[in-house]
């Protein structure tokens, strides 16, 4: 995907400069989320997501979680920002989009991408920078310069995968594997040359052991589930928006004896050919 989203978010001479680098386009903005995020623009930021968040009161006091919200935000054609669920939308070639992202909780956030051909970068952190650190409450948005992502030829099947955690990870190789599903790097970096494959391949896989079910449904649902849960077990559950909200909520939780969860988004981002 690196080639491609490189392409698809080269939208001035600064960013064509770096193409070929792996680039950080995640920072923490003072600014809410805004109308296009929340409906009428009138409301608190939060007001959207506290009754969804809410719900994790209900966790056993054992049971460890993390969440955020996030929303897709095309540009339509008259110029206006529309929140769309990815999981049910098609772009078209030609459209424009932004990512907006709401942590619940402090946390370290990474994203990588893959594009329609196979070819993956790690986006944040970039190449030699430290974990990216953001505090609950903080809105993060993704370009950060007030401007648009636009899908590029070719179309097809892409994805922007989100990872949130509440301890840090330095090696951003290792992290890559899992995300992946991959025995050897997905990444193809200086850094990874350099490193020895054999001791990355075998802490990916005790990082694979710990599997996360994955669910898509309401946050409730998650949360009964995990007051039976066996204590290794982990889980990660999407809320989509449902009538009137504009946000998906992210919700993973984990057992005493599972560590500290950790959040994974799978965020599919579809476009087909303009006729």
């Amino acid at each position: 995907m690196r080639r491609h989203l490189t392409a698809v978010w080269n939208r001035s001479p600064r960013v064509a400069a770096k193409a070929g680098r792996l680039i950080a386009w995640l920072l923490p903005l003072a600014a809410a989320l805004g109308p296009a995020a929340v409906g009428t623009g009138n409301e608190p930021a939060t007001a959207e997501l506290q009754p969804r968040n809410i719900v994790r009161k209900q966790l056993p006091k054992h049971v460890k979680s993390i969440a955020l919200e996030y929303s897709i935000v095309l540009l339509d054609e008259n110029g206006k920002e529309i929140s769309v669920d990815p999981v049910d939308k098609t772009f078209k070639v030609g459209d424009s989009f932004l990512v907006k992202i709401r942590p619940q909780d402090d946390m370290y956030v990474y994203v990588f991408t893959e594009g329609p051909k196979g070819d993956r970068a790690c986006l944040i952190p970039a190449r030699n920078e430290k974990p990216f650190f953001v505090t609950k409450d903080t809105d993060i948005k993704i370009p950060d310069d007030g401007g648009y992502f636009t899908f590029n030829p070719p179309a097809g099947e892409e994805k922007l995968l989100v990872v949130a955690v509440s301890e840090p990870t330095d090696d951003v190789r290792i992290l890559a594997r899992t995300v992946f599903k991959e025995k050897s790097g997905a990444l193809k970096t200086e850094a990874e040359k350099a490193a020895n494959a054999a001791q990355g391949d075998a802490a990916a896989r005790g990082l694979r052991d710990r599997a996360t079910l994955n669910s898509r449904g309401p946050s409730k649902a998650l949360v009964d589930r995990a007051k039976s849960a066996p204590p290794v077990a982990r889980h990660t559950n999407v809320e989509p928006p449902g009538d009137g909200e504009q946000t998906s909520f992210a919700l993973a939780v984990a057992g005493p004896e599972a560590g500290n969860p950790e959040l994974i988004l799978d965020i599919p981002l579809r476009s087909q050919a303009t006729r």
